[in-house]
């Protein structure tokens, strides 16, 4: 990050599955995050947002929770930071699949 944006911090939107060190991914993420957004993700296996947003309240970073990558998104668009979208695979799937219009893996299958 610092390598291409040096001291300039971003929006973090930030999902993680449970199976992670969750409070080593956050502690790594903080200094760099401005504004950090915490989506719900489809898998039983994410970490849910009001734990994320406890690390990182511990951690004196204030981060807000989001219903949906969508919603974090838009909010994320309001700043002029640089946006950093980051997590699990699973969260970066959905994401990717968000950004580029199409429906997420998950409701393919559902379908």
């Amino acid at each position: 990050w610092r390598e291409v944006f040096g001291d300039e911090r971003a929006t973090l939107i930030l999902a993680v599955l449970s199976d992670k060190d969750v409070a080593q991914v956050c502690e790594a993420l903080r200094s760099i995050a401005d504004w950090i957004l915490l989506p719900n993700i489809r898998t039983e296996r994410a970490t849910p947002p009001s734990q994320l947003r406890k690390i990182f309240l511990d951690l004196a970073r204030e981060s807000e929770m989001t219903a949906s990558f969508a919603e974090a998104f838009s909010k994320a668009r309001e700043k002029s930071a640089p946006i950093l979208i980051t997590g699990s695979l699973h969260f970066a799937g959905d994401a990717l699949a968000h950004l580029q219009g199409r429906p997420a893996a998950f409701e393919e299958c559902a379908q």
